[in-house]
């Protein structure tokens, strides 16, 4: 069993945040930061992964999900030992999720049709609030800089390829980034200033979190219906995971 550390900065980190896979969970890999080596493995993670799922954990010891493709879609919780499942919202398209843990907030992007979202509730799933409503298409990944007071979110329009945020009530959207292919996946390294991100190009790609300085840390990872998804940093142990979504690879990460 894969063990999903806490979190408060990101969507996404083993140490400063949590571990969001958003998108079928298959096969992945891990990224050594410092000596380039990439290293193949499998993790079994909680079987409450549906298809169109995400995870973030607080605390080490409960898991936050979203489920857009199974028997209940919308939000979830659950302990970290499969018990006390808890639906916390009941809504269509919740894609990725990422918590603020101090504050006591999950945020999560909406992709519905023509009822596309950035939303926020209480971690118990009380007081959703709609923080962005226009401007979007389909957003995907979302992370959150709580210290810097900023939501982070990709969104792959085939008009543009954009990564954009707002501050924590939804004011403020910041257009980052216009990308040649969809991103999908993304998490923050605060300390460093930097934004990483998945590509459906098979790129893994990171910018600062202005959107400035555009750099490729991984490419040729996959393309058409093998491209990589979720992803993860640990920050402290320089390292990237991430997940490959598709239907000609093996379920790992």
């Amino acid at each position: 069993m894969a063990r999903i550390s806490s979190a408060r900065h990101s969507c996404a980190s083993t140490r400063a945040s949590s571990l969001t896979l958003t998108g079928i969970p298959q096969r992945g890999a891990r990224h050594n930061a410092r000596t380039g080596r990439i290293v193949n493995l499998t993790l079994t993670l909680v079987a409450l992964m549906a298809a169109g799922s995400a995870v973030s954990t607080t605390r080490g010891q409960t898991i936050y999900y979203t489920d857009s493709a199974g028997l209940h879609e919308g939000v979830h919780r659950v302990l970290v030992s499969g018990k006390n499942i808890q639906n916390l919202h009941d809504t269509l398209g919740a894609s990725g999720i990422a918590l603020d843990a101090d504050a006591g907030k999950m945020y999560w992007t909406k992709a519905s049709g023509n009822n596309d979202r950035i939303q926020r509730a209480n971690l118990d799933g009380s007081a959703v609030e709609d923080l962005v409503t226009t401007g979007l298409f389909v957003p995907v990944g979302i992370a959150v800089d709580p210290t810097g007071g900023k939501v982070y979110w990709t969104d792959p329009n085939p008009a543009a390829f954009w990564i954009r945020r707002a501050s924590l009530d939804g004011s403020s959207v910041e257009p980052l980034i216009t990308l040649p292919d969809g991103p999908h996946g993304i998490d923050l390294d605060t300390a460093a200033g930097k934004m990483y991100w998945t590509t459906a190009g098979g790129r893994i790609q990171r910018a600062n979190l202005d959107g400035s300085l555009v750099q490729n840390v991984l490419t040729s990872l996959g393309s058409g219906v093998d491209i990589p998804w979720g992803i993860a940093l640990d920050v402290a142990g320089g390292k990237i995971y991430w997940t490959q979504r598709g239907f000609t690879v093996a379920g790992q990460i």
